[in-house]
């Protein structure tokens, strides 16, 4: 805008340079005898006329209005508000379904001191609500036995054979145990490994582990085993020094030591 008021004053300057002192309608000689007609000129000055010709203008003309810059960032606001609603509603919808969760899972009852202690059903061979207090038999053979008494509930031996060590010895031999009698009455019972013993009836497991548990503590422990007595009952575990592991077990009397 300023340009153009410049450029109009310019103008009028020049146009008023060539006017000449004639005043109203006088001729002014142009070239070769034409005559040229000087214009009236009004009483307002022409670059006054033509500064409020263009501040009218300027006036009249609508004033454009600032755009408003669209708001990118109030859609990505609105998101992260709304993402942030979900994430608050939905905590504590998840903290409610692990709480039911937790009420629905049978809740595991403490195992009490008696319980930890009591051995299980295959290790103590079903002796842990009857420990085993007395010794009647071994192998179904008990320390009175004679060879008729024995013969009678196991049958006829495979075989009789002499102590090698101890000729007044006669051993029986039978598939679980091997009896041996001194003067018609029992010295000993012995039983090869197997996986059980049979005492009283009911078969324990042949380990140290399995006898503890039908049995208790050891009554006496040896470098060649553990011993148990009842009585004048003795059972005694047999085990292997450098192994530890179970070879073979013995019923006697404990006047025969």
């Amino acid at each position: 805008m300023k340009l153009l008021l410049i450029i109009v004053l310019f103008i009028s300057g020049a146009l008023g340079a060539n006017q000449t002192d004639a005043g109203n309608g006088q001729k002014i000689e142009v070239s070769e005898g034409m005559e040229v007609l000087q214009p009236l000129v009004s009483e307002a000055p022409p670059v006054a006329a033509a500064v409020l010709s263009i501040e009218g203008e300027a006036a009249d003309e609508p004033k454009a209005e600032p755009k408003a810059e669209p708001k990118a960032d109030e859609p990505k606001a609105e998101l992260k508000a709304d993402q942030l609603k979900a994430e608050l509603k939905a905590e504590p919808q998840a903290e409610e379904a692990k709480a039911e969760l937790k009420a629905d899972q049978p809740k595991a009852e403490p195992q009490t001191e008696e319980a930890k202690a009591k051995p299980s059903p295959s290790a103590s061979g079903g002796c842990e609500d009857k420990p085993i207090s007395v010794f009647h038999h071994v192998g179904g053979v008990s320390l009175y036995d004679t060879p008729q008494s024995v013969t009678s509930k196991l049958g006829e031996p495979e075989k009789i054979e002499q102590d090698e060590f101890w000729q007044e010895l006669d051993i029986y031999y039978y598939p679980d145990v091997h009896v041996a009698f001194y003067d018609g009455l029992v010295q000993y019972v012995e039983v090869p490994l197997a996986e059980q013993i049979e005492i009283n009836g009911k078969s324990v497991p042949m380990t140290e582990e399995g006898l503890k548990a039908c049995l208790g503590q050891p009554d006496f422990i040896a470098e060649d085993g553990i011993v148990f007595q009842r009585d004048e009952a003795v059972l005694k575990l047999f085990i292997d020094e450098s192994t530890r592991k179970p070879l073979y077990a013995s019923f006697y009397h404990i006047a025969t030591v």
